[in-house]
């Protein structure tokens, strides 16, 4: 049975994390409305960008860092088994690792940006886990549910930057970005990768037959 407060957790440190992997700045990132619930049986997670001057371009960041966070929930499984599922690329695996609903995998799979990306924010959630220790983690989802309470109380928002600090999210970016530079041409997931590998082949076999 999915653990709510812990799975939504995992959803808003991979977005934390997935902000730097789009390359937001500490202005968007400090400016990022965050909405976050988890009750016995069902929760969410939704993060919101601001910047009025330039609505198209952030609403396109916004649907992207929403797709990397869904991915989320598959680093409670820890770094070298979600690096594994993230290789092989399995979607069955993947889901039942994450306990990602339909919903997460639907968004998931309509990520269509660079293919490591979502493996560097899984890595990157696993990472920041791992440091905490399983009883500290689960202790700051507790306090973010408890600041989410507060917060509605007060009538007052609650941002990405609560949740984790800029420069918190900004080192297991980098942390994740280095280990998986380690891996020797790893393969990891990326919804568009049996598309592209058919689209290759039949390219080279038109080639081919010019």
């Amino acid at each position: 049975m999915t653990d709510v407060l812990l799975h939504e957790t995992h959803h808003a440190v991979a977005a934390a994390i997935g902000a730097h992997a789009l390359g937001l700045t500490p202005a968007q990132y400090a400016e990022a409305e965050v909405f976050f619930e988890a009750k016995t049986t069902s929760g969410f997670f939704y993060a919101h960008l601001h910047n009025p001057h330039e609505q198209r371009s952030i609403q396109q960041l916004n649907d992207q860092l929403i797709q990397l966070c869904a991915f989320g929930p598959i680093a409670r499984v820890g770094v070298k088994e979600a690096t594994r599922l993230m290789r092989k690329g399995d979607t069955a695996a993947l889901t039942e690792a994450g306990d990602l609903s339909d919903t997460d995998v639907e968004i998931a799979e309509s990520w269509a940006g660079p293919p490591l990306a979502p493996a560097r924010v899984v890595i990157g959630t696993a990472l920041l886990e791992a440091h905490k220790g399983r009883e500290l983690f689960r202790n700051f989802a507790h306090k973010l549910r408890g600041a989410v309470l507060v917060c509605a109380q007060n009538a007052q928002p609650l941002y990405l930057g609560d949740v984790v600090p800029w420069a918190v999210s900004n080192e297991f970016h980098d942390r994740a970005k280095d280990y998986l530079a380690q891996q020797l041409k790893p393969k990891f997931y990326n919804p568009r990768t049996k598309a592209n590998s058919a689209r290759a082949l039949v390219t080279e076999l038109e080639n081919r037959l010019a």
